[in-house]
C-alpha cells in the first residue's frame, strides 16, 4: 500500500513509522526546508506513551526515561494556596521531554530517504492524487492509495473537506519557554511541585525537566494580544516585561521562572481551535489526524498525545491492508477501515475537546469576584472529582487489531 503523509510533526512522523513497520510504502512530505520541531517541550500522558509503544517506540522511550520528578502536581491560587492536587499515579507515568528530542526520536523511525522536505503540497483529491511543488521548486503530482493530512492546524489537506471550518481565536494567548538555567521548584509551603496557578484572567504552568531547568508557560486573556502576536517585529524584551508586571506579585517560584529566561527563547502566540467539530476525519482517500482533524485548546496538555492515539489507531486500522501492492487496495475495504478509525476516534475527540474549551473558560474568569468564587469551589471539591476526567483520558488503551 502506498502512502502520503503530509507534514512531518509528531503525528506524522510516528505515523509513517508505525506504517512502515507494518509494510506499508511511506512518503512524508513535509513543507519546510529543515526538520525541525517548533515549540519548546511537550508533556507525554500515559496515554501518548502507550501510543508510541504501539507504533514501535518502546525502545526508544527507554532511552529517554524523563519523568516528571516532583512530590506533585498541583493547582494553585497566585499565593501558593493549593486548590487541588491532581492524579499521583497519572504523574508517575507522564514525562517531559523537549520537543526537538521527541521530534529527532520520531523521525530516527522513519526509514532513511523517505521524509522529503520543502514539498510544498498545493492541493489533494478524495482519489488520493497529490500535487506539490518539491524541494528544487519543481510541479509534481503523485498517487497514492491513500494521503493522511498530517499537517497542522492549517492543514492543506483538510481543505478538501466539504466546508471546512478552519480556526478560531480562544480568546486568550500564551508564552512559553524553557530556563536557561536549572530552577529550584519549591513552592512556598516547601513542596517541589508541578502544576498551574490560576489568577484573574491569568495562569502560569511549570514543569521539570531531565537537566534541571524547567519547562514554562504563562496564559493571559485579553482581546487584544492578537493583534500583538501578530506583530513580529515587537521586541522580545517588552513582553519579558509584560510578564514581570503580569506575575511579579505570585507565589515561588514563578518569578524566579521568568527571570531565568533568556527573552529571545520565548514563544509567544495567540490560541487557536478549530471552529467547529469536522463530522468524519475520511473523504474517500483522504484521512486527518492531528490538528489538522481537531486543532483544541491546550488546556489538557492533550494535543500531541491525541496525535499520536490518532496515529496509533489509524495505523491498526490499516493494518490488514498495508501489505496490499500499490493500486489495489479496493475503495470498499479502504472505507471499511477508514470508518473504523472514525467509530473509534471521533466521540474521545469531540469529549476531550469539549472539556479543554470549557477548562479553559474556567480558568480565563477575569473578575475578581469569580475567579475568587472558582478557587473557593475547587478547594471544597474532593480531589478525585477533578481528578475522574483527567485519569480517563491518560487511560486509553490502542484499540484490538482489525479483523482480516
Amino acid at each position: 500500500m502506498r502512502i502520503a503523509v503530509v507534514g512531518a510533526g509528531i503525528g506524522g512522523l510516528a505515523l509513517a513509522a508505525g506504517l512502515q513497520r507494518r509494510g506499508a510504502d511511506v512518503f512524508v512530505l513535509e513543507s519546510s526546508p529543515t526538520l525541525r520541531s517548533g515549540g519548546t517541550a511537550i508533556t507525554l500522558a500515559p496515554n501518548a506513551l502507550r501510543a508510541l509503544e504501539s507504533l514501535g517506540y518502546g525502545d526508544a522511550l527507554a532511552e529517554h526515561p524523563f519523568a516528571v520528578r516532583t512530590d506533585v502536581a498541583a493547582q494553585r491560587s497566585p499565593s501558593g494556596r493549593t486548590l487541588t492536587l491532581l492524579p499521583s499515579e497519572v504523574l508517575a507515568r507522564t514525562r517531559v521531554m523537549l520537543r526537538e528530542e521527541l521530534h529527532l526520536m520520531l523521525a530516527a523511525g522513519v526509514t532513511s530517504g523517505r521524509i522529503r522536505l520543502g514539498c510544498r503540497v498545493e492541493s489533494v483529491t478524495t482519489a488520493g492524487t497529490v500535487r506539490f511543488t518539491d524541494g528544487n521548486g519543481v510541479a509534481r503530482t503523485w498517487a497514492f492509495d491513500l494521503v493522511v493530512g498530517a499537517d497542522g492546524a492549517h492543514s492543506a489537506v483538510r481543505r478538501a473537506w466539504p466546508n471546512d471550518p478552519g480556526l478560531q481565536d480562544a480568546g486568550y494567548a500564551a508564552w512559553r519557554a524553557i530556563t536557561r538555567e536549572p530552577v529550584d521548584l519549591t513552592g512556598p509551603d516547601g513542596i517541589h511541585a508541578a502544576g498551574e496557578t490560576w489568577g484573574n484572567g491569568a495562569r502560569f504552568g511549570f514543569a521539570p525537566l531531565a537537566d534541571g531547568r524547567a519547562y514554562w508557560f504563562a496564559v493571559e486573556t485579553d482581546a487584544l494580544l492578537k493583534a500583538r502576536c501578530e506583530e513580529r517585529d515587537a521586541p522580545s524584551a517588552d513582553l519579558l516585561q509584560r510578564l514581570d508586571a503580569l506575575f511579579s506579585g505570585w507565589h515561588a517560584p514563578i518569578p524566579q521562572l521568568i527571570a531565568a529566561t533568556d527573552p529571545a527563547d520565548m514563544h509567544f502566540s495567540p490560541v487557536q481551535e478549530l471552529a467547529r467539530d469536522l463530522p468524519t476525519f475520511s473523504q474517500g482517500r483522504l484521512v486527518l489526524v492531528g490538528d489538522a482533524a481537531h486543532a483544541m485548546t491546550p488546556n489538557l496538555a492533550q494535543g500531541g498525545a491525541q496525535s499520536l492515539e490518532d496515529a496509533a489507531t489509524l495505523a491498526i486500522c490499516l493494518d490488514h491492508l498495508l501489505t496490499e501492492p500499490p493500486g489495489l487496495v479496493s475503495t470498499d475495504r479502504l472505507r471499511r477501515a477508514l470508518d473504523r478509525y472514525d467509530t473509534l476516534r471521533l466521540p474521545r475527540l469531540r469529549e476531550i475537546t469539549r472539556l479543554s474549551r470549557n477548562l479553559g473558560t474556567i480558568a480565563h474568569l477575569r473578575m475578581p469576584g469569580a475567579a475568587a468564587l472558582r478557587n473557593f469551589a475547587l478547594r471544597r471539591l474532593p480531589d478525585s472529582r477533578i481528578a475522574e476526567p483527567i485519569r480517563r483520558i491518560a487511560d486509553w488503551r490502542p484499540p484490538p487489531p482489525t479483523c482480516r
